[in-house]
């Protein structure tokens, strides 16, 4: 499932909210009724290809700026407690 590219506007950013979009994107893919293997990010830049990293993703080897994570990685993160500190 392509996730394509996420967004948070400049006020609201380092809060989570794209982790948040993240889990929210895994769990439609859980709900999918099509087959899909992973989620797949396209970074615009490096700060995007960073992200996608510190969430569990890797980057395909013929194309940096897109990046996957395998479904059942991804299920597993929905299902474990909050990585964030409060």
């Amino acid at each position: 499932m392509r996730v394509g590219w996420l967004a948070v506007d400049g006020a609201f950013r380092r809060r989570g909210l794209g982790e948040l979009l993240l889990m929210d994107a895994a769990a439609r893919a859980d709900r999918a009724e099509q087959a899909n293997y992973a989620l797949l990010g396209d970074a615009k830049d490096d700060a995007a290809v960073g992200f996608y990293r510190r969430n569990g993703f890797t980057a395909y080897a013929s194309n940096s700026r897109i990046l996957f994570l395998p479904r059942a990685t991804a299920t597993s993160r929905l299902e474990a407690p909050s990585r964030r500190k409060t």
